[in-house]
């Protein structure tokens, strides 16, 4: 499950947009979570695999929407984000399979 929460939208793109356009861009399984309004719980389908983060939401809300709406000249707030534990896993083992002489890389 990921967690959009809306006002992050307006944060990360410098625009707001409304609710009600969010709905309509983010497919219906986005939207399956009684109560799911303001801050929607969102079950990814098998077949996206790339929607694992709230950010991976946003993009795809801004993919939609139309990158021509999104202001260039706008600074955006940037702040780091702690590496999820799956991510911290990923590395350990790429680097241990490295120093193991391992070369082939993943698709």
């Amino acid at each position: 499950m990921v967690t959009l929460r809306l006002e992050q939208i307006a944060r990360v793109l410098g625009i707001a947009i409304d609710p009600a356009e969010v709905s309509r861009i983010l497919p219906p399984w986005a939207w399956n979570v009684p109560g799911a309004r303001r801050k929607p719980e969102l079950p990814g389908p098998s077949w996206r695999s790339d929607l694992e983060r709230e950010i991976d939401l946003i993009e795809e809300v801004a993919r939609i929407h139309g990158y021509e709406h999104i202001p260039e000249d706008r600074p955006v707030p940037l702040a780091g984000a702690p590496r999820a534990p799956r991510e911290r896993v990923e590395d350990a083992t790429r680097s241990l399979l490295a120093g193991l002489g391992s070369t082939r890389r993943s698709p």
